[in-house]
Formats: C-alpha cells, sequence, structure tokens
C-alpha cells in the first residue's frame, strides 16, 4: 500500500484536534505532540504516531497529576496518578533538574504513569540544563531468557545523556533485540515482521504479528543481564511490579537521574570540551568501508528530523491517518 505524502502543519492541525477531542488540555496536548511527532519525524516509527492510539483508554484511566509522596535529600518518589506519559515524564525530567542545579545531583522514581515514546526527548530535555542524564524504566512482558520461550522481563530501555555545549550526546537503546511497537505496527499496517526476532509460544520464530510472544535480548546473556538489573532498579527499587507480576502499564517504574558535570571538576565547561572532543575523534575514525562514516549515536536521528523539517512533509501508512483523522472527529481509535 502506498504511502500518504501530508504537510506537516496538516498533521498538526489534526493532532491538535484529536487532542482536544479527546479530552487531553492543550498544555499536554503540546507534550504529546511534541513526544510522539518527534519520533516519526526522526524515523523512529515504532515510538511515532502509533503511540496516540491508546490515547482514549489512556485519557480514561486518569486519576489526577503526578504528585510527589517521599523526598529524602536529593531523591524523589513520584505517583503519576496514572497521567498520561509524556506529561509525567516531563514532571519527572523537571524535578531532577531543579534539584541537580541545587545539589549536583538528583534521583527521581516514579510509578502508576501511563506509558511514553522514547526517552531520548526526556533526556535532552536534562542536558539543556547542562547536566548529565541517566533515565530507565520497565517495558513490560518481552524479553526472554537465552534459550528460552516464556517472556520474563521488559524490553528494559536505557538512555544516557551528555551536555556538550552544541547537541547533545544521547544514547537511547531497548535491551531486547527488537522493540515491541514493531508487532503493534505491523499489526496496524498489516506487513510481517522481521525474520528472526520474535518468537511464537512453541520457540519457533514467526513473522506474524499476532503470533509474537517474545523476543530475545540483545547481545544474548550480557544484554539480559542488563535488562534485569534495569528491571530490579525500575521495579523493586521503585516500589513497583516486575517480571510476570507486571499486568499493565500502571505497574510498571521509572527511574531519572540528573548530575550536575561540574560535581567533581572546577566547572562544568571542561566536562562538555572533553567530550565533544572525543565525540570529534570518534567522526573522524578511519573506517574499513571508505565509503562509510562513523557516527555518534543519535546522529542518523537528528539528520533524519532536520530534512522531514526542511521538507515539510511526512509520508503515513493510510490505515493510520484513517485512524488518527477518526480520533480527531471523537472517535475512539
Amino acid at each position: 500500500m502506498s504511502l500518504l505524502i501530508l504537510r506537516l502543519e496538516d498533521i498538526r492541525s489534526v493532532l491538535v484536534q484529536l487532542c482536544a477531542a479527546q479530552g487531553v488540555d492543550p498544555t499536554s496536548a503540546q507534550y504529546l505532540i511534541e513526544d510522539y511527532l518527534g519520533a516519526e519525524l526522526s524515523g523512529i516509527r515504532t515510538h511515532g504516531l502509533i503511540k496516540f492510539l491508546p490515547l482514549p483508554r489512556a485519557v480514561q484511566s486518569r486519576v489526577g497529576s503526578p504528585k510527589i509522596v517521599s523526598a529524602q535529600g536529593c531523591t524523589f518518589l513520584v505517583d503519576a496518578q496514572r497521567e498520561l506519559g509524556p506529561v509525567s515524564a516531563r514532571f519527572c525530567a523537571d524535578l531532577a533538574i531543579d534539584q541537580a542545579r541545587q545539589s549536583g545531583l538528583a534521583i527521581v522514581a516514579m510509578r502508576n504513569s501511563a506509558r511514553y515514546g522514547r526517552l531520548a526527548p526526556y533526556a535532552e530535555r536534562i542536558t539543556q540544563s547542562g547536566l548529565i542524564a541517566l533515565l530507565s524504566n520497565q517495558g513490560g512482558l518481552a524479553i526472554t531468557p537465552p534459550g528460552g520461550i516464556t517472556p520474563v522481563l521488559g524490553a528494559n530501555p536505557l538512555c544516557i545523556g551528555f551536555p556538550t555545549g552544541e547537541a547533545p550526546l544521547i544514547i537511547d537503546f531497548a535491551t531486547s533485540h527488537a522493540v515491541w511497537s514493531e508487532v503493534l505496527l505491523a499489526s496496524l499496517e498489516g506487513t510481517e515482521l522481521r525474520p528472526e526476532l520474535f518468537y511464537d509460544q512453541s520457540g519457533q520464530f514467526t513473522t506474524v504479528p499476532a503470533a509474537a510472544y517474545a523476543v530475545d535480548s540483545f547481545g544474548g546473556a550480557k544484554g539480559f543481564g542488563l535488562a534485569l538489573a534495569l528491571e530490579i532498579l525500575c521495579g523493586a527499587l521503585t516500589g513497583a511490579k516486575m517480571g510476570r507480576q507486571v499486568k499493565d502499564e500502571y505497574d510498571l517504574g521509572y527511574l531519572l537521574i540528573a548530575v550536575d558535570p561540574a560535581l567533581w571538576r572546577s566547572d562544568a565547561a571542561g566536562f562538555m570540551g572533553e567530550v565533544s572532543q572525543l565525540g570529534q575523534e570518534i567522526r573522524d575514525a578511519v573506517m574499513r568501508d571508505p565509503q562509510m562514516q562513523a557516527r555518534l549515536p543519535g546522529d542518523r536521528a537528528r539528520e533524519e528530523r532536520q530534512r522531514r523539517d526542511a521538507v515539510g512533509t511526512l509520508s503515513l501508512h493510510p490505515q493510520l491517518w484513517e485512524r488518527l483523522r477518526a480520533m480527531a472527529e471523537g472517535s475512539p481509535a
């Protein structure tokens, strides 16, 4: 099926109407659009506009605004009260920024929130304040132990961001070999999954979205170990649930850490300069294939975003666009 080429201003207009029709206030709508449209423009379709489809249920589940339920030193525990993910994520990022500016370090744990998309926008928000960011959360059941079939861990992402004085260095990745949103996207678009990534319940690889049951961690046992550590840090440490005790997105835990790079230095400028220099050394590295150029994490997404912003259009699957327009008219997804 051919993709639709749509003007960005038309897409934004529909998204604003969608949020209003689904009962989302203008400020929260802005946060959602920045997050999900930003991912789509960056070429990260699994975390893009498809994230709007569960919005009606998420809006109905809202209880209140995020609130701090515990504050000890530079640490905070936030009950998001089932707030929309981008709203609660921004609340926690800003809380971490404010505390790290005062004490050099902030650790914010959150639970009882709806899911959001990428971690990168919130790490970037922290780095824009001149701080180092480390973010993670549980991702719901997806990852099976090496050689296993049963999903026991989330595809728990890890994102680390460093200020550089220019574009921040953002390292953002899931600990699964493939993200589960690929299944949702393929199901919506009526396409097959990429081969040899997802298992069915018999432990065989499947390309059928409806049959997908589990996925491996990246990097074998090492990736599984990292996913396990993040499950515990974001789950048990925050008071959220873990593993097969997780029943829905509100059982998941989140962790945001902000660090002042001048904490053990005379100033932050030297830190940023050294990070920038290292990044340039990586980009200048000689490659085995002379046609290739070394990139830093985030380079490709940033370039894609700049290209699409300049062109002013975005290609969307007709099925997704139809669903978004229907939601803008007040229909459930």
